[in-house]
């Protein structure tokens, strides 16, 4: 729970990375097996923000859920995501 992970499509062809922020947890680490590969997320609170690290298995597909709020920055491999 702590770390999002959720099936959206049998076999966890289809999965939903939604993390869990909660008070008096700085970081989270973990992984689950699915039939296609392992399903790894790890999480860190730090200052203001967070750093989020996720593998996905080939042949799987993520829908990534990350708080937002308006005009903070998200970056993906250190580049604005909008890039």
């Amino acid at each position: 729970h702590i770390l999002g992970i959720k099936q959206i499509d049998t076999g966890f062809k289809r999965v939903q990375i939604k993390p869990y922020f909660i008070c008096g947890l700085t970081w989270a680490k973990g992984s689950y097996m699915s039939i296609h590969g392992e399903i790894e997320v790890e999480w860190k609170v730090m200052g203001n923000g967070c750093c989020i690290k996720l593998a996905i298995p080939c042949n799987t597909n993520a829908v990534i859920h990350l708080p937002y709020k308006k005009n903070q920055l998200i970056l993906e491999n250190a580049k604005p995501i909008d890039e």
